[in-house]
């Protein structure tokens, strides 16, 4: 489960290690969130 949380005036996501691990991603990875037209958010590499 991705859960949201409050920084620093800002707000952020933790998404699971498992998650990261599968994809590969390393620290720093960019990501971008994309609605998919039924107000699902989609979590998406930066390509």
């Amino acid at each position: 489960m991705v859960k949201l949380q409050k920084g620093n005036n800002q707000y952020f996501v933790t998404v699971p290690s498992a998650i990261v691990r599968m994809k590969g991603w390393k620290k720093q990875k960019e990501l971008i969130w994309k609605e998919d037209g039924r107000g699902n958010l989609l979590l998406k590499e930066d390509e």
